[in-house]
C-alpha cells in the first residue's frame, strides 16, 4: 500500500473517531426525533418538534462535512481513487467501493415521509446540500439559501425539514462507522 493511501486511511479513522467523540447519534437518540401537540395558553394548539440542540450540531458538522463534500479528500466521492491502490487489501477496496456506492444511492433517494410539504418533492441529497449549504456550514449560495428559506417558510415546515435532516445525517454517519470498522478490521487498527 502507498504511504499516501496508508496516511489518507489514517485521517479517514482519525476523523471518524472525533465524529464518534460527538456522540451526536445518542444526542439524537436522547432528544429523539417527533412531535407533540397540546393545547396552548391562549386557545389553540401548540405543535413542539424535538429536535438536536443546534451548537451540538453545528460543532459535529464541520467534521461531519469532510466525508460528505467532494473536494474534501476523506470524502465519499474519493473512495473509488484511494480503493484502487494496488496494495490495497482486495476486501476493504470493495467495501470503499460498496460504501461510495450505497452512500449515493441513498442520497437519490427521497425521504418516505415528505411528499410535497417544500414544493416538488427533493431527493435527500437536495435536503442534505440546501440546509449544510443554505443555512449551517455556508450562506453564500444564494439558490440554496433561498430555497432553504423557501422550505423552512414557518415553523413546522423547518421543525420537519430539520429533522429530515437530522435523520440523514444520522444515516450517514453509520456508512461512515461502517467503513472505519471495516479498516481497523482489515488493517488491524
Amino acid at each position: 500500500m502507498r504511504p499516501f493511501t496508508r496516511q489518507y486511511l489514517d485521517t479517514l479513522v482519525e476523523k471518524a473517531d472525533k465524529l464518534r467523540s460527538f456522540g451526536f447519534e445518542d444526542h439524537v437518540k436522547k432528544v429523539g426525533l417527533g412531535w407533540r401537540t397540546y393545547s396552548g395558553e391562549q386557545g389553540g394548539h401548540v405543535i413542539e418538534f424535538d429536535l438536536p440542540d443546534e451548537k451540538e450540531r453545528d460543532a459535529f458538522l464541520l467534521t461531519f462535512r469532510l466525508f460528505i463534500q467532494q473536494n474534501e479528500p476523506i470524502s465519499f466521492h474519493k473512495f473509488d481513487i484511494i480503493a484502487s491502490d494496488s496494495g490495497m487489501p482486495r476486501k476493504l477496496g470493495d467495501k470503499l467501493r460498496k460504501s461510495r456506492k450505497e452512500f449515493f444511492h441513498y442520497l437519490n433517494g427521497y425521504p418516505s415521509y415528505i411528499s410535497d410539504l417544500f414544493g416538488p418533492r427533493p431527493t435527500r441529497k437536495e435536503i442534505l446540500d440546501v440546509v449544510m449549504y443554505g443555512e449551517v456550514a455556508h450562506t453564500r449560495d444564494k439558490k440554496r439559501r433561498q430555497l432553504y428559506k423557501e422550505w423552512a417558510r414557518d415553523d413546522i415546515r423547518e421543525s420537519v425539514l430539520l429533522q429530515t435532516f437530522t435523520m440523514i445525517v444520522v444515516v450517514i454517519l453509520f456508512m461512515i462507522y461502517s467503513v472505519v470498522d471495516a479498516i481497523r478490521e482489515e488493517l488491524g487498527d
